[in-house]
């Protein structure tokens, strides 16, 4: 999909002991990131682990939905290959 220049690490449950939309797996990912929630973004296709928690953990979500099945004021991609240009990033 073209993203993985974009992507800087990948927290998995199994490693937290957590699953989302816990706030612990998104402060571990932004730990290791070394940022705060302001500068991260998020997507997945999940509305509540995917968006609404990264949501409420002050990132910024995408939320992978094509068919438009969630009424989110912003963020909605179609496919992942979709992020750099919903971040503003030329393909």
């Amino acid at each position: 999909m073209g993203i993985t220049d974009y992507v800087l690490t990948v927290v998995t449950s199994a490693e937290v002991g957590l699953r989302k939309p816990h706030p612990e797996i998104y402060r571990e990912a932004l730990r290791r990131l070394g940022i705060d929630a302001a500068s991260a973004v998020f997507a997945g296709d999940t509305y509540e682990a995917d968006y609404a928690g990264p949501l409420r953990a002050g990132m910024t979500p995408f939320l992978i939905d094509p068919c438009a099945l969630h009424d989110i004021p912003a963020g909605r991609l179609r496919t992942l290959a979709d992020l750099p240009a919903g971040l503003g990033i030329a393909s």
